[in-house]
């Protein structure tokens, strides 16, 4: 059974795993950039296969002929709860900006006409729970914490 959307990429990938084999992440998995799939997956409260603090193991392909990394979908059954997310009101998006003045994080300049985003430090494909809510009256050192700002192409 997959609890996906047909015709999905996470669909796609989901379909791959289910047998609960290893598989080459560059020539099994759907797609030229399976993690976000996989992040999907994980957050959904599928378990992967851990080594380490990843959550991909790197084997020889007889397929590839080299080294790559390889998933592995632990069970069908969900393991935990779904790492979600949460949105920030018009405000604290705001007030995030202006504590920054605008400033892309990599750039260290607020950017002539490129659209500046609010981004998470820590990307959530490496959060083990969901994010609690922040609010218009949070500090500066949460913000600091959490956020910072970037342009389209460093917010990959």
């Amino acid at each position: 059974m997959n609890p996906f959307k047909k015709d999905t990429q996470i669909y796609r990938v989901f379909e791959v795993l289910k047998d609960l084999e290893w598989h080459c992440s560059e020539c099994e998995l759907p797609g030229s950039q399976p993690a976000k799939a996989l992040q999907m997956i994980r957050q959904a409260g599928f378990e992967m296969e851990k080594n380490g603090s990843n959550w991909e193991r790197r084997i020889y392909c007889e397929k590839c002929k080299r080294k790559t990394p390889h998933r592995k979908l632990v069970s069908l059954e969900r393991q935990n709860e779904a790492i979600t997310r949460v949105g920030f009101s018009a405000k604290l998006a705001q007030k995030i900006i202006n504590h920054y003045g605008g400033k892309d994080e990599f750039l260290g300049y607020s950017p002539t006409g490129r659209k500046i985003e609010i981004d998470h430090r820590i990307p959530q494909v490496r959060w083990s729970e969901s994010e609690e809510e922040l609010y218009e009256d949070a500090d500066e050192s949460e913000i600091e914490q959490r956020y910072m700002l970037l342009v389209r192409e460093h917010n990959y």
